[in-house]
């Protein structure tokens, strides 16, 4: 028997009063089960229940004679602390434990708790490790974990300038054109990111929690892409009316990385902005951006002499402007283009099928409709939110083919390895199950077939996108991690390269190089921002720009239509109910801050609104969090949105506190 502690609030249904109950204990035909008790309560209840959450090496790449960490991570799920947790590991043949005979012991584990040992082979080797937990109030557990040490690479950095880069890239012969959508997550402080991802271990990159951004992180990145026949990436980008954010990957990284000659890339504009945001000054405002800054460079994507951009958003620019100022505003976009040299603007929409969808594209002026991707292709009803990824890859031909027989417009190909999206959503979120390279190779060769029937443009560009090189949070990257390798660049190589003898991957850890990571930030109830240039874990995650901590105060101005700070944290909720923001606004009157728990994501259910004085002076203001039904369980990380809406608006910010009591002096909300 084991317990299986569900928090039923994560669930926006799980309101009001509950009048019946219903499970299904197994997704198999045929299982038989037994039940011994189901109890609800305001806290978890029942015996302990230990889950192996992580058992691996740390490094995704450990070459042969260099020591590999060992990390075991366990997690009480139960209801009651676990006693005499006792760990015991065995290592397959050919590799050492050193230091240690493999074995740890704790007296008592409440919730969660890392365990590390140092591994060592030196020769390659493979095999899998297996790792014992027992205890006195909880049924034994048990893990595996394929371990391998890899053999050496002779082969050696490129130096240049003082400074150690990767070996240069030898590019894959491919007559397609091959693209990868770039999800700019990754640095620390503007989103989630790898915080979200951490509880996924498998999703590890090769490069470690990377601070994207970094030019030899871009540079690593354009040298397996590239070597594996992807021809360029196609960044996500954003703007709301002049305000941009998360551009480091490619103004930082890309921009800065001595081999972005090796890869072209293009924008896809990520236009999810707000009613009323699209106009036709707007539109060539962006289009000028977009000349000056990105088109008259030699590694910008073209096709019949056109640069790309790819709208992710077709329905907002149509929607607040109509079709035929739509049609209108993307005529002297165009000229603006043949204006500046260029023989015009290749427009790409992202859209699902629909005839009057495709007409209507046609009539705005679009040349190509793609995608960015269709989570739920070929699934079924009977599914739920489930459904196997054999599906998917049926399901997406179906997709190209239904929209190119509309005849309006060229279609390009999209391809997708997988979806699961728990990390952004939480565990309601729809997951593919039982992806694999070997599956998504099949789907892409029908995305070969799709391009060798339907090539786009008047230079019949065989072109096929895939999403995403790197959006680990959606469960849909290709990027090299942890569960599979190269397995799906390798895929994407066998399918589209002319060559298949000769290649060889190199990782940072082959050549003794190291990537930037990031920074560990103690779990924090308090930030003061006392240190000049330290947000202590806060950081812009968007709408706002010229970002500083300086004299004790944390500043921002707002750009964007929802500007927004964010922070990892480790708050215990039952603990700490009241939260004092003292801060400083010249516009606006609201303001609001999020929260995400372990089980369910920042949403509007997790949060709390505010009123704000914008009298240009400090203000404390007192949140009762607490009185929120979400305020529960273990809070790992904060937003707060100052106002909505203003740009223009500065934000200061003296502290931020999180308290058992709630302080006589402050403001009550």
């Amino acid at each position: 028997f084991h317990t299986y502690v569900i928090d039923m609030f994560s669930d926006p249904g799980w309101e009001g009063t509950v009048e019946g109950i219903a499970v299904r204990p197994s997704n198999a035909k045929g299982a038989k089960s037994e039940f011994k008790f189901f109890r609800a309560g305001e806290k978890p209840k029942g015996p302990a229940e230990i889950i192996v959450r992580e058992f691996a090496f740390d490094n995704v790449i450990n070459p042969a004679g260099q020591f590999a960490s060992l990390v075991c991570v366990l997690e009480n799920a139960g209801g009651e602390p676990a006693r005499n947790v006792n760990l015991r590991v065995s290592l397959p043949q050919g590799m050492q434990m050193m230091g240690s005979q493999g074995a740890a012991a704790i007296p008592v584990l409440e919730k969660k708790q890392s365990f590390q040992w140092t591994v060592i082979s030196s020769d390659p080797s493979e095999g899998s490790a297996e790792v014992d937990i027992t205890g006195d109030n909880f049924a034994p557990v048990s893990a595996s974990a394929n371990l391998a040490f890899s053999k050496k690479i002779s082969v050696s950095p490129v130096m240049t300038g003082g400074r150690v880069y990767p070996p240069e890239p030898v590019a894959a012969k491919t007559k397609y054109l091959i693209g990868a959508y770039y999800f700019p997550g990754w640095k620390q402080g503007t989103t989630r990111g790898w915080d979200a991802i951490r509880p996924f271990p498998e999703r590890k990159p090769v490069l470690g929690w990377y601070q994207e951004g970094e030019p030899d992180i871009a540079s690593w990145q354009i040298k397996w892409a590239v070597e594996h026949g992807i021809s360029f990436f196609a960044y996500d980008w954003y703007w709301d009316r002049g305000a941009r954010s998360l551009e480091h990957a490619l103004h930082d990284g890309y921009f800065n990385s001595m081999y972005r000659k090796y890869l072209k890339f293009c924008l896809l504009w990520a236009n999810h902005n707000p009613k009323g945001s699209s106009s036709e000054q707007d539109l060539l405002n962006v289009t000028k951006y977009w000349i000056d800054n990105y088109f008259k460079l030699p590694e910008y994507l073209k096709i019949d002499g056109k640069p790309v951009v790819i709208i992710f958003s077709v329905d907002r620019i149509t929607e607040d402007m109509g079709v035929a100022a739509t049609k209108d505003a993307f005529e002297k976009m165009e000229n603006l283009c043949r204006e500046n040299g260029f023989d015009g603007l290749y427009l790409a929409g992202c859209a699902y099928p629909g005839m009057d969808k495709a007409k209507q594209m046609q009539e705005e002026g679009y040349d190509a409709i793609t995608g960015y991707n269709y989570p739920a292709a070929g699934s079924v009803a009977e599914d739920g939110n489930r459904p196997p990824y054999e599906s998917a890859i049926s399901g997406y031909r179906e997709i190209w083919e239904e929209i190119a027989g509309y005849k309006f417009l060229d279609y390009i190909a999209v391809a997708d390895p997988g979806w699961d999206a728990r990390p952004w959503a939480g565990e309601s979120a729809l997951v593919r199950t039982g992806k694999n390279p070997a599956k998504f190779k099949k789907m892409l060769e029908f995305a070969r077939s799709f391009a060798d029937k339907h090539p786009v443009g008047e230079d019949k560009s065989r072109v096929v996108l895939v999403e995403s090189w790197n959006e680990f949070g959606e469960g849909d990257y290709i990027e090299p991690h942890r569960e599979f390798g190269f397995g799906y660049l390798d895929a994407i190589r066998e399918v589209f390269a002319e060559d298949q003898k000769g290649h060889i991957d190199v990782t940072p850890r082959d050549i003794g190089l190291e990537v930037k990571q990031w920074v560990e930030v103690k779990p924090m109830t308090n930030w003061e921002f006392d240190k000049d240039d330290n947000g202590e874990g806060w950081g812009p995650m968007m709408g706002l720009a010229d970002f500083s901590v300086k004299r004790g105060v944390m500043k921002a101005a707002v750009t964007g239509g929802d500007p927004a700070f964010a922070a990892a944290a480790n708050i215990d909720a039952s603990k700490y109910r009241f939260a004092v923001i003292k801060m400083k606004i010249d516009k606006g009157n609201s303001a609001q801050l999020f929260w995400t728990t372990a089980s369910s994501p920042e949403s509007e259910r997790n949060s709390l609104s505010f009123s704000t004085s914008s009298d240009t002076q400090f203000h404390e203001y007192l949140l009762r969090v607490g009185d929120v039904k979400s305020w529960r369980g273990e809070i790992l990380r904060l937003r707060l949105d100052p106002n909505y809406n203003l740009p223009g608006a500065v934000i200061e910010l003296d502290y931020i506190r999180f308290s058992e009591q709630p302080p006589p002096a402050a403001l009550k909300q």
